[in-house]
């Protein structure tokens, strides 16, 4: 059975991958950033709290993603348990 790792990383995770400057500066920025990874075996991970946007004034939303390739402690996913 295929099994899909997905993990999310915000704002200032997301700077690591790269940074932007927007004029006129926005009063509020969101960044969202979706990894993936085909896994074998599946993991228990604990759930992520997604954080809540403010709308007021001029905001800015930043979506993306990859497709990455899961081998522990070479990527940037949390640490799992195997279930089994």
């Amino acid at each position: 059975m295929k099994y899909i790792l997905i993990h999310f990383e915000f704002n200032s995770e997301c700077d690591e991958y790269a940074t932007f400057d927007i004029s006129p500066r926005p009063d509020n920025i969101f960044r969202i950033y979706m990894k993936w990874a085909n896994i074998v075996t599946p993991y228990k991970i604990a759930p992520q709290k997604m954080q809540s946007i403010d709308h007021s004034g001029f905001s800015v939303l930043e979506w993306g993603g990859q497709e990455s390739y899961f081998k522990r402690n070479m990527c940037r996913f949390p640490p799992c348990k195997t279930t089994k």
